[in-house]
């Protein structure tokens, strides 16, 4: 729909008629006068004729010139579906997450034109930013115009829940624009439309690319596994890149693996000592935060050294000091269990001792826990048995009590007890303590 911001000028279209009248008016005859010399010009012929009239094609070509000229001072403008727009005031809602990122500049241009209108309209805008909502302040167009050109969408996930209150506080009538980055958040975006529909006309603007997010990076056993979630159905086959560190500490590819049309995923086993060293999974093609995955702790799997005495034959297998250790730690870690050398020199994370009263090798063991390993000890039969002082060893943080298990007392209690709440000194001041604990 095509509107003039100042269609009073249009006016001026009447006066095209008087003027081509004007253009094409002939001065009056000149008086005729006999002059005897003339005689002697007779024959004579001008190269050049001379048109009586101006040339009806020139006549339109400067009717039309000025036609466009009238036209351009009037300003017109082209508006897309805003002729539904009744209400004397707007809503401009942006999505405004990581995934905006990609959209970002389109939009920016045409939130331009739409304040433009407004502000020939006197209407009255505000914008609500779901990524970081805010109270409603509405404003004309000419002050959200300089605010607007310096927006930058928020690298997470937009926070609808927080969004509803500053829209249902309003209870006057607006029409909303919806600038949405074409992602799908369920139920969540669903109640804001429903409160934005009760106020007024509400149009949703989604972007015409597709849009690609890593969802998350999981493991399963050895191996990793990307998940990732489009728009639409993309035009081509994404990769998903596996990056870390080399021993030097430069920068390297691991893996490159294209997305399963199928699951959405991609899958991968890396080497032990490569999926020790990732850092970070990217879906190719994407450039914002939602694209890239930094890998933490939980994705990677540590080395660690299981260490006991060789139990006799006759010792069943969950009765084994290492049993439960190896099967809590199989899915998660790299087990070694060798000798105490063997396992010091694979350089672990941790190591588990189970049920060992001497330890070979101790100064070894030492110089490693002093270096920054994690030794993790347990006590068993064989420790409660053992004469020899423990408190003695460097290994050892505090003086064990010799002798078998003794139950009853003054200690003891038949049901579990739980953790006190936290005081307002500590650190941890307001968490919530499971009542399993």
């Amino acid at each position: 729909m095509i509107q003039f911001a100042y269609p009073f000028i249009l006016i001026a279209l009447a006066a095209l008629p008087v003027i081509w009248l004007l253009l094409r008016a002939v001065p009056p005859t000149p008086v005729q006068r006999t002059f005897a010399a003339v005689t002697l010009l007779l024959g004579l012929k001008d190269k050049d004729q001379v048109s009586e009239r101006t040339p009806w094609w020139l006549l339109l070509m400067r009717m039309i010139a000025l036609g466009a000229i009238i036209l351009g001072l009037a300003k017109p403008e082209l508006r897309y579906g805003e002729n539904s727009f009744t209400q004397d005031r707007m809503l401009i809602v942006l999505d405004g997450g990581f995934a905006h990122e990609k959209f970002a500049q389109g939009h920016r241009e045409q939130i331009e034109t739409l304040l433009s209108s407004a502000e020939t309209d006197q209407k009255l805008i505000a914008v609500l930013d779901i990524a970081y909502p805010d109270a409603l302040d509405w404003q004309t167009a000419a002050f959200h115009q300089e605010r607007l050109a310096n927006w930058t969408p928020k690298p997470w996930v937009p926070n609808f829940e927080d969004s509803i209150d500053p829209v249902a506080s309003i209870s006057s009538s607006y029409d909303t624009v919806w600038f949405s980055d074409g992602l799908e958040y369920g139920n969540q975006r669903l109640a804001l439309l429903d409160v934005l529909q009760d106020r007024g006309t509400v149009e949703i603007r989604a972007p015409s690319g597709d849009i690609g997010v890593l969802q998350s990076v999981s493991r399963d056993g050895d191996e990793l596994i990307a998940k990732i979630s489009f728009s639409n159905a993309p035009s081509g086959v994404p990769n998903v890149v596996f990056r870390g560190l080399t021993p030097s500490g430069a920068r390297a590819e691991f893996a490159r693996l294209p997305v399963s049309r199928d699951t959405l995923t991609a899958a991968v086993s890396l080497p032990a000592e490569l999926s020790a060293r990732l850092t970070d999974v990217v879906l190719e093609g994407e450039h914002h935060s939602g694209a890239i995955v930094h890998v933490s702790d939980y994705l990677a799997r540590p080395r660690v050294g299981l260490f006991s005495i060789d139990p006799s034959e006759e010792v069943a297998e969950l009765l084994q000091p290492l049993h439960y250790l190896r099967t809590a730690l199989r899915q998660n870690a790299e087990i070694v269990e060798q000798s105490l050398d063997d396992i010091l020199l694979s350089k672990p994370a941790a190591i588990f001792v189970t049920d060992v009263s001497r330890l070979p090798n101790e100064a070894d063991l030492v110089n490693w826990v002093t270096n920054g390993g994690t030794l993790v000890q347990f006590a068993g039969p064989t420790t409660a048995l053992n004469t020899v002082d423990l408190g003695a060893s460097e290994l050892m943080p505090v003086r064990l009590r010799q002798g078998g298990r003794q139950l009853g007392g003054a200690m003891t209690w038949e049901t579990p007890k739980q953790l006190a709440p936290f005081s307002r000194q500590s650190p941890f001041f307001g968490l919530e303590i499971p009542d399993d604990v």
